[in-house]
């Protein structure tokens, strides 16, 4: 009993990688996009490490909008200090 299914199992097998032979190369047809349809690009994290690393990086893009920030605030401040001097000694005070 456990020998013939032990046949049928191989031989299906045969069958499948025989028809992934032949097939070898060629589109599959269940993938190939309606004329009207575009193809997307899927952008999810397929692994645990692309998902961290999707993490980190969302991280690190928002500290840099932090910084970014800080940089613009601080060079204003800077600017108005200057401004604020320049004024000061054309009024002569």
């Amino acid at each position: 009993m456990a020998h013939r299914r032990t046949e049928e199992l191989r031989d299906a097998l045969r069958g499948l990688l025989g028809r992934a032979l032949r097939n070898h190369g060629r589109t599959p047809i269940t993938s190939v996009p309606a004329p009207d349809t575009k193809p997307t690009l899927d952008m999810e994290p397929s692994t645990a490490f692309e998902a961290l690393l999707q993490q980190q990086m969302q991280a690190l893009e928002q500290q840099l909008q932090d910084l970014r920030g800080r940089i613009n605030d601080l060079f204003l401040l800077i600017v108005g200090t200057v401004a604020r001097q320049a004024i000061l000694r054309v009024a002569g005070l």
